[in-house]
């Protein structure tokens, strides 16, 4: 994808206000990504929805019905080269939330809960978003050469979105889905997963300025150095230098 087309950005921050296991730093993190996107990357606001559990506007809450009205919105009407960013920051849920897959695609046997073992603030009503619907809305309606990138930061590295493979550290690929379901997962667009942490890693918060934030924050830190030019463009905005 040349990411020359229509830009548009979920961003979604669940500190579950309230909650035993309470964070701090997921709705920092929302903040320190828009203003990133909007600043260096040629995002424009009005292309942005943003869903944190601070918010007065009940129709701007990160509820079910809202994550998956705005994972409907970011890709109506995408077209080749547009340009597509999905942020979600929220506490990862025990791996007692795993759902016995059904479709036949994950190799453990388990689909992965929104948000990844990751929870809308709704989800006891509700229930939460497993990884085949995740795919189904975000990536199979993806026409050819459109990018989407997408970053999750949980506190346990799974698979997210349904993609048939991963990369680790040293380049090699890794498969993430069963033979039988390579053909229905694989994709024509241009699609990029970020996760918060390595295999066998948790990630947690930390601060920056002496404000709880995550992983996220620091890369956007890391981006506004000199080296922004050669690190955004491949998986943020397309350029080349």
């Amino acid at each position: 994808s040349k990411c020359t087309g229509r830009k548009k950005v979920v961003c979604i921050g669940i500190n579950y206000y309230g909650h035993s296991r309470q964070l701090r730093g997921c709705i920092n993190d929302v903040r320190h990504v828009y203003e990133f996107l909007t600043r260096h990357c040629g995002y424009r606001k009005e292309d942005i929805i943003v869903l944190t559990d601070d918010n007065p506007n009940h129709r701007r809450l990160p509820t079910s019905k809202n994550i998956l009205a705005a994972m409907a919105w970011l890709v109506k009407g995408a077209r080749s080269h547009g340009s597509l960013f999905f942020h979600c920051k929220s506490p990862s849920g025990s791996p007692r939330g795993r759902t016995r897959d059904v479709s036949g695609d994950e190799l453990d046997g388990f689909d992965q809960g929104v948000l990844c073992f990751i929870y809308p603030i709704d989800y006891r009503t509700a229930g939460f978003i497993i990884d085949d619907r995740m795919h189904e809305l975000l990536v199979r309606p993806l026409p050819m050469g459109c990018r989407l990138t997408t970053r999750f930061t949980h506190s346990l590295p799974v698979p997210v979105a349904d993609l048939p493979y991963g990369y680790d550290t040293h380049g090699n690929m890794k498969v993430l889905v069963s033979r039988q379901a390579w053909e229905a997962k694989k994709s024509t667009a241009d699609v990029i997963c970020w996760s918060g942490c390595l295999d066998g890693q948790k990630s947690a918060d930390t601060f920056q300025g002496g404000v709880p934030v995550g992983a996220i924050s620091k890369l956007c830190q890391c981006f506004r150095s000199p080296l922004v030019g050669t690190v955004t463009e491949h998986s943020v905005t397309g350029r080349r230098s």
